[in-house]
């Protein structure tokens, strides 16, 4: 279902009657995974009629679908959307090219029929379409929609932490031993830490990398790291030994807690897990140690 970039240098004239937007996060690289979420179309009527169908990878050729929503918005919501719109695409509009990104295709359709499509890269870089998704994903109260800059302008995530504490019992009747992980990732101060203790004995690994903290955080985001298809609450069958909160840009933090043997094959901790080694083995090699 990869969408097809094509120029249509007509420029939108007439009445809007209706959108559809095709975003597609899907580039060059590295294939998602089969449950992330790449494709979202959606479908705008002038009296605030919305649907938005979004598709998994799944095998890369049959996307199945993940989610199908339908809402109403206001005429002042509808409106305003529409007005951004049609100032955009009805003044002179040049296509852009990205290297490495996905892709937007629209259609404008005004009240006598007439169709003008645009495409352009789902990327960064323009400021009007930059607000004008931020605009739509406001009013759609829909935080992670693709729309035309790829959610550059969604509600980022800020900091991650992660706690988790276990118990080994010892044998002979010898004295509990007890464990803990701490991790933080945080784009504000630049920093990756993790301290793992175990009885007596703390690790701690800690880098400074402000650009690169922010670009691992931005990474998961992109993959869907909490995202709405994937988080689910802990299953609460038994003890709680393991916390995760996610601290976003607007929105309140997410706080699960549940247990980690239940929890620890899950694709939101596996994703970090092993963003988390690539960065420290990236950043915190030891040559000395080679």
């Amino acid at each position: 279902m990869k969408l097809e970039r094509q120029c249509y240098p007509k420029l939108f004239q007439g009445i809007l009657a209706s959108v559809r937007l095709l975003s597609s996060n899907l580039g060059y690289g590295q294939a998602p995974a089969h449950d992330q979420e790449v494709e979202q179309h959606i479908t705008m009527q002038a009296d605030g009629t919305v649907q938005m169908i979004a598709y998994e990878y799944g095998n890369g050729a049959d996307m199945p679908e993940s989610r199908n929503l339908e809402m109403k918005l206001s005429n002042e919501a509808i409106g305003l959307i529409f007005e951004k719109i049609t100032q955009y695409f009805s003044q002179d509009y040049t296509e852009d090219n990205g290297v490495d990104s996905g892709e937007w295709n629209l259609i404008l359709t005004n009240t006598d029929k007439s169709q003008v499509r645009f495409s352009g890269p789902l990327m960064a870089g323009c400021t009007e379409l930059e607000q004008l998704s931020s605009l739509i994903r406001k009013k759609m109260e829909l935080p992670d929609l693709f729309l035309f800059d790829g959610r550059s302008q969604a509600d980022r995530i800020e900091r991650i932490t992660l706690d988790r504490r276990w118990t080994i019992f010892q044998e002979g009747g010898q004295d509990p031993e007890n464990g803990s992980e701490h991790l933080v990732l945080d784009r504000l101060a630049g920093q990756l830490a993790y301290t793992r203790a175990r009885g007596n004995v703390k690790s701690t690994q800690n880098c400074q990398a402000e650009e690169a903290v922010g670009k691992l955080l931005d990474k998961l985001q992109a993959d869907g790291f909490l995202s709405k298809k994937l988080m689910t609450d802990f299953l609460q069958d038994g003890p709680d030994d393991l916390f995760l909160t996610v601290f976003y840009s607007e929105q309140q933090p997410e706080l699960r807690t549940g247990h980690w043997e239940q929890q620890k094959e899950s694709p939101d901790l596996q994703r970090l897990s092993a963003a988390v080694r690539s960065f420290l083995e990236e950043y915190n090699h030891m040559e000395w140690l080679k």
